[in-house]
């Protein structure tokens, strides 16, 4: 089995539903590093607002 492997799967699942808690509890390392935009631009992601508000932007297309 390939490493993180189901857990990749899940992240699939639960983008998919946009089901932001448990995405939030699979992805709480994100918090404190930086991500990007859609424009390709560094966001830092410090909290659980922060992360929401990154990935439903994201997600807003």
């Amino acid at each position: 089995m390939k490493p993180f492997y189901q857990e990749t799967e899940l992240l699939f699942t639960f983008v998919s539903k946009h089901d932001f808690d448990t995405l939030a509890d699979l992805c709480d390392d994100d918090f404190g590093i930086i991500d990007l935009d859609p424009q390709g631009k560094n966001v830092v992601v410090h909290d659980r607002a922060g992360w929401e508000n990154w990935f439903r932007t994201l997600l807003k297309n």
